[in-house]
């Protein structure tokens, strides 16, 4: 018999030899996704499969998955996760490893005939463990928030004002109506708030917060909520670590001059969009004076900047690089600073950009292209600044068909798409004839990301484009996944899509 078990065991699965502490390894690695990047325990959308479906293959991956504390550091509480099998079977975990950080994500149901489906039910799990939450997701229909009257399990945010004392992130997003909300959480990191309205900013805004969204949208709702001036004022004089500042459909009332300006010393990052509309104006004056512009990183501004706004974030700087392309889209601008010694150079990115950014920035402050050295620029950026730049003296456009245009608009999964001809229109009437780049030594020609066709652009149009741009000398030229002629496209293409394919190191 011991010779049979021998055998069997020489046998097993390579797998199934592992030790434990290496199979708990593996499975951990496998399950988050590896974009993810966090301190926190991870998103339940970032895991690629769950620990149920992992305890379910055999009985060591069972034992690894039950005995492991990572494992049980972050869950969904929502109507498919909260039968009473997988609330008895998620309170035993969280008693069991009583000391790991948690992440909960909550969905809550409050019409009263779904209610019993929602993540409601398993309230009464969190209320042991709240000085372990680190971070809490809460997804909320109406008046969730809202005090009822009634003791039921989701009127104890509103009535208790409920304290998080270890938690560092949050975000509550209200699927409906807009709503209000009473959470303590003394050493916030990051809040995301969608169609909160009203809270009690003291008791989650602090001088640790870094990461600062206010939205007022929603999945179902589309409309802005009302701020006032005062109230975000007070906010953000509370964080003065701020590095991330996202505005989204808010319109700011009421006067502000009652309140010291307070001042942003950390801010990198700055996000203030509308989705119909462009931008409120009133937040641009709001923030002109708060916002270090010079040191911005990343701003996205809806529709544009003005040209003060511009002279602020970009103006007095001189350029070494500049990079126009389409992301997700839309078009992002990426410029880099001049190194200084010993200094790789600041990255600013203006996303939602357009050539009329470009234009404006020529006009008020031309110097910063002095020094330019690399312009990149994937074919889309091509075709505005061809268009742009032979506009005025009546020349044919360096490309003849603006359909290739609509074409890669389409293909890259353009989320307003009715910017396609506007952008065209816009690029004709601009005049970049100012745009001089002496120093340039290096132009690089990319494709558009995610189109599906091959690309060509004749080496004439690049020849004549460089001669728009007043080089001292010619630049080197660098074509990525771009042909000058079609057969250069289509063989480009064919090693893209060789390179892609699982197995494959690159086309023969």
């Amino acid at each position: 018999m011991l010779r049979l078990r021998r055998r069997r065991a020489a046998h097993r699965a390579a797998i199934d030899r592992l030790p434990v502490e290496l199979l708990i390894k593996i499975l951990a690695f496998v399950t988050v996704n590896s974009h993810v990047q966090t301190l926190l325990p991870p998103r339940a959308d970032d895991l690629r499969v769950s620990r149920i479906a992992l305890a379910q293959v055999c009985s060591a991956w069972r034992d690894a998955v039950y005995d492991t504390a990572s494992f049980w550091s972050s869950f969904r509480l929502g109507p498919l996760s909260t039968s009473s099998e997988a609330r008895g079977l998620l309170a035993k975990k969280l008693a069991q490893w009583n000391a790991i950080p948690l992440r909960a994500e909550l969905d809550l149901l409050v019409i009263a005939p779904l209610r019993s489906l929602g993540g409601s039910r398993a309230v009464p799990l969190l209320r042991p463990h709240l000085d372990r939450l680190v971070a809490l997701d809460i997804c909320i229909q109406p008046s969730v928030f809202a005090s009822n009257g009634d003791d039921d399990d989701n009127s104890w945010f509103h009535k208790q004002g409920i304290a998080f004392p270890q938690l560092q992130y949050l975000r509550v997003a209200d699927a409906g109506w807009s709503t209000s909300m009473h959470i303590v959480a003394p050493r916030l990191q990051e809040l995301h708030l969608e169609r909160i309205d009203t809270t009690e900013w003291d008791a989650v805004v602090n001088s640790g917060l870094r990461v600062l969204d206010l939205s007022g949208s929603s999945l179902l709702v589309q409309s802005m909520i009302e701020l006032s001036r005062a109230t975000l004022l007070h906010i953000l004089s509370r964080c003065p670590s701020l590095h991330t500042l996202l505005l989204r459909e808010i319109h700011l009332t009421g006067p502000s001059n009652a309140v010291d300006q307070p001042y942003l010393p950390a801010l990198q990052v700055l996000e203030c969009t509308r989705s119909r509309g462009g931008v409120d104006g009133d937040i641009l004056l709001f923030l002109l004076d708060i916002v270090p512009w010079h040191q911005l990183v990343q701003i996205a501004i809806d529709p544009g900047l003005t040209d003060v706004f511009l002279t602020a974030v970009l103006g007095g700087v001189m350029w070494t690089s500049l990079h126009y392309c389409v992301v997700e889209g839309e078009m992002l601008m990426r410029l880099r600073e001049f190194a200084e010694a010993g200094d790789g150079g600041r990255e600013r990115r203006v996303q939602r950009s357009s050539i009329n950014i470009i234009a404006s920035l020529l006009r008020s402050s031309p110097a910063v292209w002095t020094q330019l050295r690399e312009l990149h620029v994937d074919v889309l950026g091509f075709v505005q600044l061809s268009l742009a730049l032979s506009a005025t003296d009546q020349r044919q456009p360096f490309l003849t068909s603006v359909t290739s245009l609509t074409i890669l608009l389409r293909e890259t999964g353009s989320r307003r798409r009715n910017t396609g001809p506007k952008t065209l229109r816009d690029c004709l009437q601009d005049n970049l004839e100012v745009m001089r780049l002496p120093a340039l030594q290096t132009l690089r020609l990319s494709a558009v990301v995610g189109a599906s066709k091959a690309v060509h652009i004749a080496s004439a149009c690049i020849e004549e484009f460089i001669s728009a741009l007043g080089c001292s000398a010619k630049p080197r030229v660098e074509l990525d996944n771009v042909g000058t002629t079609k057969t250069d496209a289509i063989r480009n293409k064919f090693v893209q899509l060789s390179r892609s394919m699982p197995g494959r190191t690159g086309a023969r």
